[in-house]
């Protein structure tokens, strides 16, 4: 029987650039050293005809790089990839469109995948009763919630009558009844003899759809064999990991990484692969390189003609520089002096707030410092003066900057909007899985981490609070004293501004660190620090 999807020896490499001029530097130095990320390396295996495979890994492992590269959605950068028939990705919003209605995202879809209008009216009346998402299908899809999106996804893909079906975690946003009825799908086209592959964190999804099973880790191919055995393997891994103390996890995790990174390794041999076409590419690359050379230096010397001819219109003596810095301290030290020797009025409230100052101090005027706290920390404030907030949480008691605090009455309600509406600024890391991981809220510790792969706890605050680190998806789990998984932080979240005020009709201008009500979340975004705080 002729395999139906065959990977050979293929890896997907990403070159990473810490300034945006080493991209640019990079056109005119091809041989220039640089930082690369193997997402995959030297993959190989084979799926026939019918076969239910389902791909597991940690956080980052590289099942959606795979998952994407089964699509043909991107190249491969070495091996060979041959897939016999017609693929479809089905992921959370992955190809709908935002500002069409879901009437227009199935017309468009389906006009994608080769079907002609009459096919299209034929089918449609099937399409919306699989994704059975009401009266929202004629309205914008930017207007729905990740489980809609995935229902519509789902419902196109499978009536389009794909050879080979991907279904990358858009099962985990589903109801019972909905994730039911792609079951009894996915087992209709295991008949008819389609091809399956299946993403997914939920071992029991992957023990129920699974024939086979792939075990990515770290961008490498661990296992591939039936999938009792494979997940048995993986599960026993995931429980040796979380018994690690966070040390050895983080040499681990390390270790790996390491791995990942650098020159391509020769699977059998693990010697650098380096052929006579790679040998005679570094030669004309050298010749590159002076031209590239040539090119800068010619740019250089412009540029300094242009500032010789541009000259400054005015000039400040270092001297002069240094008596006013001396009259600015002597005037700040007074006026320091002159508040902390004031009286100061108290006014008794009671109000919620959050602070992003992680300095707690025990008096009024802020001198002392007490301790520390996890930025946007809920606090109960009971007094407020012109500097400070005094809070008592769990009969701890203390003062907080008052410019720092975020008020909870002060947060806006946004029903028009969801959480989903941030997923193009989130990291790809995070996005890839944002709903499982937003699911985690309100889980124990111990069951999160059950779950989770790749995390750092660190230091308890003084509340009691501890932050659980992904690095690879760049946000962290905030643990109560409880030890319940309370809010979550996304890092390196920059929306554009002018989206923000769109969509939630806000000037950041003006604040660039606001709160929201949004559904069952609340929100608070950060543009100074670059985060998105979300709580229950």
């Amino acid at each position: 029987m002729k395999p139906k999807v065959v990977f050979k020896g293929v890896s997907k490499k990403y070159e990473i650039y810490n300034k945006k001029i080493d991209k640019i530097l990079s056109l005119f130095f091809p041989s220039r050293k640089r930082k690369e990320f193997f997402a995959l390396k030297g993959v190989s295996f084979e799926v026939f005809e019918g076969e239910s495979i389902g791909i597991v890994g940690v956080n980052g492992s590289g099942k959606s790089t795979l998952s994407n590269l089964l699509a043909k959605i991107i190249p491969q950068s070495s091996g060979e990839i041959s897939i016999n028939g017609e693929s479809s990705l089905i992921a959370i919003s992955v190809g709908l469109n935002n500002a069409l209605t879901g009437l227009e995202n199935i017309e468009l879809k389906c006009l994608m995948h080769g079907l002609n209008k009459q096919e299209i009216n034929e089918l449609l009346p099937t399409i919306i009763d699989f994704a059975d998402i009401g009266d929202f299908i004629s309205q914008p899809v930017k207007n729905y919630s990740s489980g809609m999106k995935s229902r519509l996804g789902f419902a196109i893909s499978v009536h389009t009558n794909p050879d080979i079906l991907i279904v990358d975690e858009a099962l985990s946003v589903g109801d019972q009844t909905f994730y039911k009825k792609c079951l009894n799908k996915i087992n209709e086209f295991k008949k008819e003899g389609k091809t399956i592959f299946f993403i997914s964190h939920s071992i029991g999804q992957m023990r129920s759809i699974s024939d086979k099973v792939i075990w990515i880790h770290y961008g490498q191919l661990k296992e591939f064999g039936e999938s009792k055995q494979v997940l048995d393997n993986y599960q026993s891994f995931i429980k040796w990991f979380n018994e690690l103390t966070e040390r050895d996890k983080k040499s681990y995790k390390m270790e790996m990484l390491s791995k990942q990174s650098g020159p391509l390794l020769d699977a059998e041999n693990n010697e650098i692969v380096l052929n006579r076409s790679t040998r005679y590419k570094s030669t004309k690359n050298s010749h590159k390189n002076v031209y590239g050379q040539i090119v800068i230096s010619f740019l250089i010397f412009i540029l300094s003609g242009l500032f010789l001819v541009v000259s400054p219109h005015y000039h400040t003596s270092s001297s002069e520089t240094e008596e006013n810095e001396n009259v600015e301290m002597i005037i700040k030290g007074e006026t320091e002096n002159d508040e902390l020797n004031q009286p100061i009025e108290v006014m008794t409230i009671h109000k919620l707030g959050f602070s992003n100052n992680t300095l707690i101090y025990d008096d009024p005027k802020l001198v002392n410092i007490k301790g520390e706290l996890l930025p946007n920390t809920e606090l109960n404030l009971l007094e407020e003066t012109t500097l400070s907030y005094k809070f008592e949480n769990n009969s701890i008691e203390g003062y907080v900057e008052k410019n720092t605090i975020l008020l909870e009455k002060d947060f806006e309600e946004k029903s028009q909007v969801n959480i989903n509406t941030f997923t193009e600024y989130f990291s790809e890391g995070f996005v890839e899985s944002y709903q499982y991981f937003l699911m985690h809220l309100g889980y124990e510790a111990t069951e999160m981490k059950e779950n989770m792969f790749g995390g750092e706890e660190k230091e308890r605050d003084a509340f009691g609070q501890s932050e659980y680190y992904f690095e690879r998806e760049k946000f962290s789990y905030i643990l109560n004293e409880e030890d319940i998984v309370s809010s979550l932080i996304i890092f390196d979240f920059e929306p554009d501004l002018e989206f923000l005020e769109e969509n939630l009709s806000t000037n950041f201008a003006v604040h660039d660190r606001l709160g929201f009500h949004i559904n069952s979340y609340s929100i608070i975004i950060d543009l100074t620090e670059k985060i998105l705080f979300v709580t229950i």
